[in-house]
This record gives structure tokens, C-alpha cells and sequence, in this order.
């Protein structure tokens, strides 16, 4: 446990002290700790009972095996050393590893899927297949319209509290992209 809050001050300039304190602020980081000090799961909240059994306290800080549970006071600023370089949804968790708290990953696509910069540079991105799958069905496609890759990109934050998606649309054959802006991404509305 040492070593964990060892790594994470050298990535970045809290202190074990101000992690700490913040804790202590936090109601649920605090209902957390006091459950599983008094080996009581089912005062846990709801999203931490699933994984009550790998829950422990150690100096004073909620475990989860070997990750460290966050208070929500720092949540923004671990998105942010994470995001760092615009790294992207991938490397952003990878980043992370070390840490939890509830929502984490949906945060950390929210906080990729809402950078300009990231969306600009295709971060967000990521295809399912490996580059020689699709490479070797890129091969085999010769006509038009025959295959066409679709995917939803964002919600990308135009305004404070406005979001929109970007369908992208791909002719595999001719490599024609087109893109149409729509204001959700399910598939029946669009």
C-alpha cells in the first residue's frame, strides 16, 4: 500500500497528507472507510458492494486489491493528469491503473470524447479488429459501397452543456468518407 501512494505522489504533487484530508471530506470515500472498518458490507453504497469482499483500509485510504479509491474531490484533477498529452481513452486508463472510483471509465471517455484536440486527431478512435484483419479485408473489397464502416464519434461539447455526435461513414472500396452531425447517437433516430 506504501508502495501505491508512493508511485501516485510521484506522478503527481499531492501529497499522502492532502489525500488524506480529502478523504476526510468526502461523505462516501468517508461511509466507505467507516463500512469496512466495521466490517459492515451492507452499509456500503450501492456501486461498491458488487467488490465488498476486496475492500480494505490501509493508512488510513479505501483499497481495492492494489488501487486506491479517489474522493470525488479529486476526481477532475486525476482526469486531468491523465489526459495530460491528449492521450486518448486507451492511454488515459492505462494512466489510472493504480486508482478507482465509481463511474471512472465513463468519466475518463466523457473527458477524451469532450477535447477538441483529441477528437481532432482521431484519439478517440479505436477499431475492434487488428490492422492485418482489416487490411486483409480492405483486399478484398473492389466495389463501391460494398462495405461500409459506420461510427459514432463524441458527445463533443459545442456549448457548456450542449453535446453533439458526428456519425462517420467510410466506403471501404473508394475510401470516401463522409461525416453528418447529429444531436444523439442511436441508430433509429439518426
Amino acid at each position: 500500500m506504501l508502495q501505491l501512494v508512493i508511485q501516485l505522489t510521484k506522478r503527481s504533487d499531492i501529497s499522502y497528507r492532502k489525500l488524506l484530508e480529502e478523504v476526510d471530506k468526502d461523505p462516501e470515500a468517508m461511509l466507505v472507510r467507516q463500512a469496512i472498518l466495521e466490517d459492515k458490507p451492507e452499509l456500503l453504497p450501492p456501486w461498491f458492494k458488487r467488490f465488498s469482499a476486496d475492500l480494505t483500509v490501509k493508512i488510513g485510504l479505501v483499497c481495492q486489491g492494489d488501487k486506491l479509491l479517489i474522493p470525488k474531490s479529486l476526481h477532475d484533477w486525476i482526469l486531468q493528469i491523465a489526459h495530460g498529452d491528449h492521450a486518448g481513452q486507451i492511454k488515459m486508463k492505462e494512466t489510472v491503473d493504480m486508482v478507482f472510483w465509481p463511474n471512472q471509465s465513463k468519466d475518463i471517455e466523457e473527458k477524451a470524447a469532450s477535447c477538441i484536440t483529441c477528437f481532432e486527431s482521431d484519439k478517440n478512435l479505436k477499431s475492434i479488429l487488428p490492422v492485418s484483419e482489416i487490411n486483409r479485408e480492405k483486399n478484398q473489397i473492389t466495389q463501391p459501397g460494398k462495405t461500409i464502416q459506420l461510427d459514432f464519434v463524441g458527445p463533443v461539447v459545442t456549448n457548456p452543456g450542449r453535446k453533439m455526435f458526428v456519425l462517420m461513414a467510410n466506403d471501404w472500396a473508394s475510401i470516401w468518407p463522409k461525416a453528418i452531425i447529429s444531436k444523439n447517437r442511436y441508430y433509429q433516430l439518426v
